[in-house]
């Protein structure tokens, strides 16, 4: 499936984002993936910072532990064959059963059933991934034929398309930076991704302005909102 995107970064580098927030939902936390790449945005979050500050550390330890089980594969195999799957949905989503069956192997040595359990995690997690990936690089390509179509803003556009990409909820000055696009040409194109649909503005400020790449991040962000009940 890494084959048929465009850039398998751009999908990994949210896709840890998100599996950052469901890691740290299922322990408590109520940031969901908005108020992270807020936070990663330099701007304030709708949650407690202490909660945004714990997923991004757990963004960092997912790095880190990617980049070892890499050195390690490549050691042993010489070849990477797959990309590493995230399973904190579909422990949320049965989180029920999850801390049964953890106090059945505390309390038991049960651990046949937590194996099968969580081999059903992973094969739920790689289809849910694949899926995932079909509709985010169906949605790109969807966006970037609609803005083709964009007289005389078309060329910046596609470049600022490409880094919203990337980064599903930014500023123009950000924008502006990663994509090498002037400012001034920024915001004319983000005023007509906005005609589009493509983008929306989420401050309603006239400074410090943010824009969210709309069904991008609302792909993305499917079943992330944060768990409200105490455990």
């Amino acid at each position: 499936m890494s084959t048929l995107l465009p850039d398998t970064r751009l999908f990994l580098y949210l896709y840890v984002r998100k599996e950052a927030v469901l890691s740290s939902q299922i322990e408590g936390t109520q940031s969901s993936l908005s108020d992270l790449l807020l936070f990663e945005s330099d701007e304030l979050p709708g949650v407690p910072l202490d909660d945004v500050t714990e997923v991004s550390n757990y963004v960092a330890a997912l790095g880190r532990v990617g980049r070892l089980l890499v050195t390690l594969l490549l050691c042993a195999e010489g070849v990477l064959s797959e990309p590493l799957l995230y399973v904190s949905l579909y422990l949320k989503q049965h989180r029920d059963e999850y801390y049964a069956l953890l106090d059945s192997v505390r309390r038991d040595g049960d651990w046949e059933a937590w194996l099968s359990f969580f081999a059903e995690g992973v094969r739920e997690s790689a289809a849910a991934a694949v899926l995932t990936a079909q509709r985010l690089a169906s949605q790109a390509r969807e966006d970037a034929d609609r803005i083709s179509g964009i007289k005389r803003l078309a060329g910046s556009a596609l470049r600022i398309h490409k880094v919203l990409q990337q980064r599903p909820l930014v500023s123009a000055a950000q924008l502006s930076a990663h994509s090498g696009v002037s400012l001034p040409a920024v915001n004319s194109a983000l005023a007509a991704l906005g005609d589009l649909g493509v983008v929306r503005e989420i401050t309603g400020k006239r400074r410090g302005r943010r824009f969210s790449y709309v069904n991008y991040l609302r792909i993305l962000s499917e079943d992330t909102e944060p768990i409200r009940q105490d455990r």
